[in-house]
């Protein structure tokens, strides 16, 4: 299947890139928040809140980014 066609670039072409406050197009309920935008990191997680964007080896959950989806 190709899918070259769909979705959208969002910029983070490098390591430890975050790019934040990407419209869901929904509103959404976190453990009781509701997010309208995600933020979304080059080392792999997105996350409703944080604008972490370094590399971790950490338990979830733990100390790292907050509101994370992995």
């Amino acid at each position: 299947m190709d899918i070259t066609g769909v979705g959208s670039d969002v910029g983070n072409h490098g390591d430890d890139l975050v790019t934040v406050n990407l419209p869901i197009g929904f509103a959404f309920s976190h453990y009781g928040t509701t997010f309208n935008t995600l933020n979304v990191c080059s080392n792999g997680f997105a996350s409703f809140n944080s604008t972490a964007n370094t590399f971790t080896n950490a338990a979830i959950p733990g100390t790292g980014p907050t509101s994370m989806l992995a």
